[in-house]
């Protein structure tokens, strides 16, 4: 049987919004707008765990106090056109 061969995509590197000492010392809290909005792109989505630089457990807190942020009105949904 003869192998296929797969084309590898190559990724471009993304420098993290905060290092490994910044994430350690992080405090994740919807009421830290200004904190949160480093991590939402100018379509108003989160950036990935690459981007961000944070552990999973930090990344699903972050999407949490996001939700909560938008959901008082601290944050919009979507950017205005």
């Amino acid at each position: 049987m003869a192998k296929k061969n797969k084309k590898r995509r190559m990724t471009r590197r993304v420098e993290p919004i905060l290092t490994k000492e910044e994430a350690l010392n992080i405090v994740i809290d919807y009421k830290n707008y200004e904190d949160l909005a480093r991590f939402i792109s100018d379509r108003s989505k989160l950036y990935n765990r690459k981007r961000t630089g944070l552990s999973a457990k930090q990344q699903r807190k972050l999407a949490v106090a996001v939700a909560r942020a938008r959901h008082l009105g601290f944050l919009p949904y979507s950017q205005t056109i």
